[in-house]
């Protein structure tokens, strides 16, 4: 569901706030009572949100899988609220620098929340938003803990895994073609996680006799579950006379949803002329490159008077050194490597060689449609 996708990068900020800033004086009460506060409502939020505690290693809810129904949805807006209204009912003027900036970034996820929920209605047009899938590989994959661990939550989070899919169903009107499709295409590719390598999982572990059979109920329910879900995706898409909702959503919404989402002052109209501000700069930039490397590409033939034309023509000769489309992942792989080795090389920063090297791979196949490797 929505808030899983911005959590992360959210709350990672507040933990780099708290870690980075420089050092400030001892303290005072209210800062005290902020912190204790965070303390209090990052717990209480993973709770509401336990999808977005798996993605970011907040182990204490994995087993959770809420159904989002009516009353899970009104939950949100409640839940918002409440915690809004607690945190207004601070001194912001008193905190430190850092804890104003915590205070701002915890307001505009609640605000961001409870306007996805009440005025988006995200849930009603995107199916694609409804996908155990994500979750299932982490409880599965992550190194959080022992594998019968592992397979005993993922026992307790698929419970109510058949719920889940028929509210996710119910919730959907008039859903958009696009987001329709890549649901079905997402879900499709969720069922490989239930496949032969959790079997083997499940018959290497120490799990008893009972509690494999349990999981066992659980897999085959989510299974059910899902390719319900994806039948009855593929039945709407195949009416030829369903009404699909337009996915573009408007000027005011855009508007409303930019303001959540990137956090500023500025307006979506100043951004877009400081983008084209920027693309001037970028052209005339563009220019001088293009008219350096000129004769190496066209030797002889003279140059375009039009600038953006000339590095039209030289961008043509690039991009017929690029990869092939079977070759794009190893091309990528490589590169990565390559730039890792030049940082280290370079001494550009302190690098880690001693962590957990970089991998590059395929997207999994619940998370295709829009990206192809991370």
């Amino acid at each position: 569901m929505k808030s899983s996708l911005m959590l992360i990068p959210v709350f990672s900020l507040l933990l780099i706030v708290g870690c980075n800033s420089k050092k400030e004086s001892p303290a005072s009460g209210k800062d005290k009572a902020f912190a204790a506060f965070e303390d209090r409502f990052l717990d209480a939020y993973w709770n509401q949100y336990p999808a977005g505690s798996i993605g970011i290693g907040y182990g204490k809810y994995y087993d959770k899988l809420p159904v989002p129904d009516s009353a899970y949805y009104a939950g949100v807006i409640s839940f918002s609220n409440r915690w809004i209204d607690s945190l207004e009912s601070m001194d912001l003027n008193s905190l430190s620098d850092n804890n104003k900036i915590s205070y701002h970034i915890i307001k505009n996820q609640l605000e961001s929340d409870r306007w996805y929920t009440e005025t988006f209605k995200q849930q009603e047009w995107d199916a694609s938003i409804y996908n155990i899938s994500g979750s299932c590989d982490y409880i599965l994959n992550q190194p959080w803990a022992p594998l019968a661990e592992k397979l005993r939550t993922l026992t307790a989070f698929l419970k109510s895994s058949g719920d889940y899919y028929h509210a996710a169903f119910a919730n959907l009107h008039e859903p958009t073609k696009e987001h329709l499709g890549l649901a079905i295409q997402q879900n499709q590719g969720g069922l490989s996680l239930f496949g032969k390598a959790l079997e083997d999982s499940i018959a290497a572990s120490q799990l008893s006799t009972p509690e494999k059979q349990q999981l066992q109920q659980g897999i085959d329910q989510a299974v059910a579950a899902m390719k319900g879900f994806i039948s009855s995706l593929q039945s709407i898409q195949s009416d030829k006379n369903y009404k699909f909702r337009d996915f573009r959503i408007g000027k005011q919404l855009f508007s409303e949803k930019f303001k959540y989402d990137i956090a500023t002052d500025l307006t979506p109209e100043q951004v877009y002329d400081k983008a084209v501000e920027a693309k001037h700069y970028y052209h005339r930039r563009m220019f001088i490159l293009s008219d350096s490397v000129w004769t190496k590409y066209y030797p002889n033939q003279p140059k375009p008077q039009d600038s953006l034309a000339l590095i039209q023509m030289v961008l043509n000769k690039v991009q017929l050194e690029h990869p092939k489309p079977a070759d794009f992942f190893d091309t990528v792989n490589n590169q990565v490597h390559r730039l890792k080795r030049f940082i280290v090389e370079k001494d550009l920063f302190d690098f880690d060689t001693a962590a957990t090297p970089i991998v590059v791979r395929y997207m999994p196949e619940y998370a295709r449609g829009f990206s192809s490797a991370n």
